[in-house]
């Protein structure tokens, strides 16, 4: 299975309107902090506002599509990159029939940012209650670094966001034994990002 990273600013318009529809789907939009359905305007607007950070000497947003076979199944994005402090936060998103290759996607863009980006810490942020997404970054030695409780407010009260992080060192110490645990996965579904 052949896994693309396409970044979302050479992409069509069809690609971009793929990815808007999987941003909407009931079960990505309510893990994330604003869950309304996102018309195809605000949609093209955040696109370029993305691009228009990507484009800069030192970016500070990068968002690829996630292609599986040519399908789109999701985005992955590194935000708020800080280029002084060399971090970044992680964020990506894919269609619920594509969640097999989440791993595999994740390992690439930690390897990406430390490898070819030159970062030294990655953070991420995950709803209290997506405990998928929580296993799925703790496997890939993402380390806890704390929870603000009732952090954010959602249609069905206030939720609390785990905090999560791994730095250079850390990806160094656990990289190889995180793929040799799941090499089969990640010999299956191999990532390449341009």
């Amino acid at each position: 299975m052949l896994i693309t990273l396409q970044n979302i600013c050479s992409a069509s318009l069809a690609q971009q309107k793929a990815i808007l529809a999987i941003r909407n789907q009931y079960d990505i939009r309510t893990m994330m902090y604003t869950e309304h359905v996102i018309n195809i305007t605000e949609h093209l607007a955040w696109i370029e506002k993305l691009c228009a950070k990507s484009q800069l000497d030192k970016p500070t947003q990068i968002a690829f599509i996630i292609l599986v076979n040519e399908q789109i199944a999701g985005l992955i994005s590194l935000n708020s990159i800080d280029d002084l402090h060399k971090k970044a936060d992680l964020g990506f998103y894919l269609d619920k029939q594509f969640r097999i290759v989440s791993a595999s996607v994740e390992f690439a863009m930690i390897n990406f940012s430390f490898n070819k980006l030159g970062l030294e810490k990655l953070n991420c942020e995950v709803l209290e209650h997506n405990n998928n997404a929580l296993k799925m970054h703790h496997n890939l030695g993402l380390l806890d670094e704390g929870f603000r409780a009732e952090n954010i407010k959602k249609p069905e009260g206030r939720v609390g966001v785990h905090y999560l992080g791994i730095t250079l060192n850390r990806w160094q110490e656990v990289r190889d034994e995180i793929f040799t645990k799941y090499r089969i996965v990640f010999d299956k579904y191999k990532v390449a990002i341009p």
